[in-house]
């Protein structure tokens, strides 16, 4: 019983490790963002997400894609 008691704590305490660790590596930042450095926005008509060079501004921060 001790040697599962001592595994259960390890998983508890590794996947604790492991959420925290996702949580400060993810940044304060909430901006969806490419690899490159590109924003993500969604289309303001069908609610896709594309990348902000390749949308069209329609003003008010909304964008649509562009087979609208």
């Amino acid at each position: 019983m001790v040697i599962l008691r001592l595994a259960i704590i390890a998983a508890v305490l590794w996947f604790a490790f492991r959420v925290v660790k996702r949580l400060l590596s993810s940044g304060t930042s909430r901006d969806i963002r490419l690899r490159d450095g590109g924003k993500m926005v969604n289309c303001a008509v069908c609610d896709v997400y594309l990348p902000e060079c390749e949308a069209k501004a329609l003003g008010d921060g909304k964008f649509q894609c562009k087979m609208h």
